[in-house]
């Protein structure tokens, strides 16, 4: 009776349990490719502290938008290639970047791949780009060859964490400049560049010289208010205007030592 009545009791527990859904203990343990509940609800560890390259895709703020590539068959050989990049940050200033980059590169590039489906050849040959990263400044570098052998360039800096526009302050700290040096170096680059230009032509006390650098230095009041980007090796690059003692004036690019 008592080995009847253990039996009853046995069947009874187990009809209970379902064994069919009963998850093997190895689901409970991680293998490495999923983290622990205590890792995931942990907050993500912050991007590492460094300079230099930065892969196109890391950490989602750059993406490919668009790659192409291959051969085009016709009365000319053709190779091609396009990677196109997107900024996958918030800010209207991030998005206006996109836009730029959609105008001048992307654009073009669609259509060279439409012509191709019609049996005619591309106007764009190659579209690549390169990203890097210097303190919280992140720069896209575009470089554009169509098929007549013409070229052109893009770079495109913002503020890794928001896609906002990098302000005077991070250029300086990316680059190692202090802020307070910018306003005195950049007026001895233009007034050296200035003075290249110019030439033999114009001795340093002739009046056509002496206005062109008057008026190219007062362009240079407000630093910050300039067009200014970081190099891949990170020094830190105005555009400024330049005005020439014959006439005329030029956009140029001056990088303080």
């Amino acid at each position: 009776m008592k080995r009847l009545a253990l039996l009853l009791a046995l069947l009874l527990f187990l009809s209970g349990c379902d064994l069919r859904n009963r998850r093997p203990s190895e689901e409970f343990i991680s293998d490495g490719s999923v983290p622990p509940a205590q890792a995931r609800t942990s907050a993500p560890a912050a991007p590492p502290a460094q300079t230099g390259f930065l892969p196109a895709e890391w950490d989602g703020a750059v993406k490919t938008v668009l790659a192409k590539e291959g051969t085009f068959f016709g009365a000319k050989e053709i190779a091609y290639s396009y990677r196109i990049p997107f900024l996958d940050l918030a800010d209207a200033y991030a998005m206006g970047c996109n836009q730029e980059i959609t105008a001048r590169f992307e654009a073009d590039a669609q259509k060279s791949l439409a012509q191709m489906e019609q049996g005619k050849p591309p106007v764009v040959q190659r579209v690549d780009f390169t990203s890097d990263l210097h303190g919280t400044v992140l720069s896209l570098r575009l470089h554009r060859l169509d098929t007549d052998g013409a070229e052109s360039w893009g770079t495109y800096c913002v503020d890794r964490s928001t896609g906002a526009k990098p302000t005077l302050s991070a250029f300086c700290e990316a680059s190692g400049v202090p802020e307070a040096e910018v306003p005195q170096r950049l007026r001895e680059a233009a007034e050296e560049l200035t003075r290249e230009t110019a030439g033999e032509r114009y001795e340093a006390d002739d009046p056509e010289y002496t206005t062109a650098l008057t008026l190219t230095l007062s362009g240079l009041a407000e630093p910050a208010a300039l067009p200014m980007h970081l190099r891949a090796d990170g020094s830190l690059c105005f555009v400024i205007t330049l005005y020439h003692p014959g006439g005329g004036t030029t956009a140029e690019e001056i990088a303080l030592p």
